[in-house]
């Protein structure tokens, strides 16, 4: 059980880590528009699409703001928290 513990883990730090990387490629345009850019994006829009469907992005002068990036990650972050202690309360159990 400890290694699906560590596996799921895993698997939310390298999505963590995808959503910062997203974050600076929207920053700046040119490294949206490589393959490698491309590829990460195509990773994780679906996610980040679930929330900019409700939450538009904030008209500032000439630019706009994402908000809904800020939301996904603080939705990201409950869930790998609860995904955390529900495998730890199931490995505290199983001993």
């Amino acid at each position: 059980m400890s290694f699906m513990a560590e596996f799921a883990e895993g698997l939310f730090s390298a999505y963590w880590y995808l959503l910062l990387i997203v974050a600076l490629i929207r920053i700046v345009p040119d490294l949206s528009s490589n393959a490698v850019g491309q590829l990460l994006l195509r990773l994780t829009d679906p996610y980040l699409y679930i929330f900019r469907r409700y939450i538009p992005p904030l008209p500032i002068g000439q630019i706009s703001l994402d908000i809904s990036w800020i939301v996904g990650v603080g939705v990201f972050y409950v869930i790998e928290t609860a995904v955390s202690s529900a495998f730890a309360q199931l490995l505290t159990a199983a001993r």
